[in-house]
């Protein structure tokens, strides 16, 4: 698990703020050399980094978020195929199986932002299609008709919300899901 939460990458998006924020570009640096590391160190499909759907997926998320911030400022292609790669990742093992809920709400949520942000990928459309698709599933299954969470648990509702949140602004604010959003929140 700690081996799992370092590669989430989450501190990429501080190191991304950090350096949109303040200009010094030692942020910028340390933000492409961990990033260039990463990715050559861990081969597509091979060994723990590969071994979570979910945890690809909130790497992938914390990728588009610094490239969001400063992509600009990276060097894309390295970074963008290797987004790609957590896309076809995705696409092939989402959690329909093992933990179909939580996890598979954030696999699609990830997915489909994936398709989003690599529109000229010839494969962005399958996955934005597949990801909304699931998304949409999940928030008919998961949300109960008073907005609550299945689960039961205030931790799940807010990571649900959250995902259902990302999704819905990212999917252009489709007016199908904006009832059982407002119910949540």
């Amino acid at each position: 698990k700690i081996v799992w939460e370092l590669s989430r990458h989450q501190h990429f998006v501080v190191l991304a703020q950090a350096y949109r924020l303040t200009g010094r570009r030692e942020f910028l640096r340390a933000l492409e050399r961990q990033w260039l590391h990463w990715i050559g160190a861990n081969p597509y499909q091979r060994g723990i980094h590969w071994a979570s759907a979910l945890e690809v997926g909130f790497r992938a998320l914390a990728w588009i978020w610094a490239l969001h911030l400063c992509g600009a400022e990276l060097p894309r292609a390295p970074i963008v195929d290797a987004l790609g790669r957590h896309g076809c990742y995705l696409e092939h093992n989402l959690s329909f199986y093992f933990s179909p809920n939580t996890h598979l709400l954030g696999e699609a949520v990830a997915l489909h932002a994936i398709g989003a942000v690599l529109a000229n990928e010839k494969r962005a459309a399958r996955w934005r299609d597949l990801g909304a698709g699931v998304v949409r599933a999940q928030l008919e299954r998961q949300v109960r008709p008073d907005g609550g969470h299945f689960e039961q648990s205030t931790y799940y509702h807010l990571y649900a919300l959250d995902f259902f949140l990302l999704h819905y602004l990212l999917a252009g604010r489709p007016a199908a899901m904006r009832p059982a959003l407002e119910r949540m929140a």
